[in-house]
């Protein structure tokens, strides 16, 4: 991307290329969430096999957002946002065509590693194109998309899968025309040379990154802990149906989409330190409500409190680490937030696993206060440290 064009900020068609692509990640492993049971039938597989489709591509996410980093950083962020776009359409798809467990796992691979290239590579457009207050509106739009797509593709997912299985791996497909939008909008980036090294020292010497890769840890891991043991509350509660459990957590999506749609006007208002502390004090109380109040009405409220949170705290972390990064660096400090929050997903049942032994799902929430804790207490005071003029 040019100098010019990052002066102009991206054309209004350009944004809405990017914002589209915002709505992928999120849905990566969430749009064949209504098929499992269709899959467990067609592969004959157990609780943990089924679980193991919806989260395995997330550890090849993690594992490949340091690559995309270093090769955004080289070529600029335009050509691998359009490589993995397509990638993620044709290896997603891809699973439609799996005659067994084997070859389904295996179309995973390439899948997570195309999904560690969008989302790398969409924070870095946003960063080189924006600056101030609209850096803070774009990137909540990102986030929004994120929740919007969080909503809409699991949906049509479902009703795909009613016809057959294999539906819901087609609907990774639209990447492909997303791919195409963004490849005829996107400015093309300027020649750049190697880029230096240094994000190692980075890193090891500013511990605002260090506390915001952990906070941005703590929050994805919260959130799948909502996601996967929220549910089970609810069947605790009479509540258990798939209708009924998709309705709330379509709730929280909501909330998180909201709250993100407006987090540039939010932060008009107020800092990114304070933002970041509210929202962990919000995940906190959510957690204190689900451990204490254990029916319908007060598990759909700590559910919306925890979105709102969440719908701020992704764009308030984003944009605090972007701030933190020279440009020459943006690639693969950003790509720290691909290893943090897919991480945080991957593992957040195993971490919350030996307290669930002990205390049941009382201690999953327990980790999801722990999790709002370290928002408020690392993130916090690091965002509120992160200042842009570093990075313009």
């Amino acid at each position: 991307m040019t100098h010019d064009a990052r002066q102009r900020g991206l054309s209004g068609v350009a944004l809405a290329g990017v914002l589209a692509a915002s709505t992928l990640p999120i849905m990566s492993g969430a749009v064949i969430v209504p098929a499992l049971n269709e899959l467990r039938a067609a592969f004959d597989l157990g609780p943990v096999a089924a679980g193991a489709l919806v989260t395995a591509h997330t550890v090849f996410i993690a594992a490949g957002s340091p690559l995309a980093g270093v090769i955004i950083d080289r070529v600029g962020a335009r050509r691998p946002l359009i490589w993995g776009l397509v990638g993620f359409g044709l290896a997603g798809g891809a699973g439609a065509l799996a005659p067994n467990l084997a070859w389904l796992l295996i179309s995973r691979v390439p899948f997570g590693l195309a999904t560690s290239f969008v989302f790398t590579a969409i924070t870095v457009v946003i960063l080189n194109s924006t600056t101030g207050d609209r850096r803070n509106t774009v990137m909540g739009w990102r986030a929004a998309g994120n929740q919007l797509g969080g909503i809409i593709y699991p949906t049509v997912g479902g009703f795909a899968a009613v016809i057959a299985w294999q539906g819901a791996f087609l609907v990774y497909l639209i990447a492909l025309p997303i791919a195409l939008l963004v490849a005829i909008t996107l400015p093309r980036d300027s020649a750049t040379k190697r880029p230096p090294g240094g994000v190692w020292a980075l890193i090891r010497s500013d511990q605002r990154l260090q506390r915001l890769y952990v906070a941005a840890f703590s929050a994805y891991a919260s959130l799948y802990i909502v996601v996967i043991f929220a549910p089970q509350l609810l069947a605790e509660s009479g509540l258990g149906g798939a209708v009924i459990v998709g309705l709330y957590l379509s709730g929280m999506n909501l909330a998180a989409f909201i709250a993100a749609s407006l987090f540039g006007r939010i932060r008009k208002i107020m800092g990114p330190g304070l933002i970041l502390t509210i929202a962990g004090v919000a995940y906190l109380s959510s957690a204190i409500i689900l451990v204490l109040l254990e029916t319908p009405i007060p598990i759909a409220v700590a559910l919306a409190v925890f979105g709102l949170a969440h719908g701020l705290v992704v764009p308030s972390i984003t944009v605090a680490v972007g701030n933190c990064a020279p440009p020459h660096l943006r690639g693969r400090v950003t790509s720290g937030l691909g290893v943090t929050n897919y991480l945080g997903q991957f593992t957040s049942p195993y971490l919350a696993a030996p307290l669930v032994a002990m205390v049941g799902l009382a201690g999953a929430f327990g980790m999801l206060g722990l999790g709002g804790l370290l928002v408020w207490v690392l993130g916090g005071p690091a965002a509120a440290k992160a200042r842009e003029e570093s990075s313009s």
